[in-house]
């Protein structure tokens, strides 16, 4: 029985096409054929929960990187008697459950000290300046606060190459929150997704003063892990 990715990497394997059209193609049959695209919101939460000291208080939660909100939305269902804030580059329609403000690629709008977690679930491959992104969540992180990352864990070209096809169908045919011809303008120049291993984002963080907690990986297809800083 044929499914829809069947008939996806059926028009990507099409080698009489370009990769524009075959982008357009599935963005077209996605439209027709999935009227709508299931999260796993909920699934992010419980990861994020399970990786946090037991007892610690959120009083203040940031998601940044928050896209249309999916996750934040499900963590504000779980910190009920928290402050919610998201940002992201991209405007987003105003929640209920959150408040969101827009961010820069290398400053956050918040005053210092201000947090108790932030999380950053699969947006720190997209910092144009992870340096100076990394140096802002400390700047607006409290003292005793902690930072939860998820990401990819990438160690060679091949993964890069497969988490950017994912990207084209997650961006351009089923979020459609990018035109495939910006996108592959992007992938191009290498400035749509800079990818790194666990170890990479480690030393990342601890050169801003942050201390490793804990981590893991999910065994997903994606090779992503969960770390967490303080």
């Amino acid at each position: 029985m044929y499914s829809v990715a069947d008939d996806i990497l059926n028009l990507f394997c099409n080698e009489e096409k370009s990769d524009l059209e075959k982008i357009v193609e599935a963005r077209t049959y996605v439209g027709r054929c999935v009227p709508s695209v299931l999260g796993r919101a909920d699934s992010r939460v419980n990861d994020i929960f399970s990786i946090l000291p037991e007892g610690f208080v959120v009083q203040e939660y940031l998601d940044v990187g928050s896209a249309e909100g999916k996750i934040t939305s499900a963590m504000s269902e779980a910190l009920v008697d928290s402050h919610i804030y998201a940002c992201d580059i991209i405007d987003q329609p105003e929640s209920k459950e959150f408040i969101f403000s827009k961010s820069t690629q290398d400053s956050l709008p918040y005053p210092d000290s201000k947090f108790d977690l932030i999380t950053l679930v699969m947006s720190a491959h997209h910092f144009s300046n992870i340096y100076k992104m990394i140096s802002e969540i400390r700047r607006v992180l409290k003292k005793s606060g902690i930072v939860v990352i998820r990401e990819h864990d990438a160690r060679t070209d091949t993964q890069k190459a497969f988490y950017d096809i994912v990207h084209a169908v997650y961006s351009c045919i089923l979020g459609k929150e990018i035109n495939p011809e910006e996108f592959l303008n992007l992938i191009s120049k290498k400035e749509y997704s800079i990818y790194r291993s666990a170890d990479e984002f480690t030393e990342l963080f601890r050169k801003f003063g942050f201390e490793l907690i804990s981590s893991f990986h999910t065994g997903d297809m994606f090779d992503s892990f969960y770390s967490s800083f303080t």
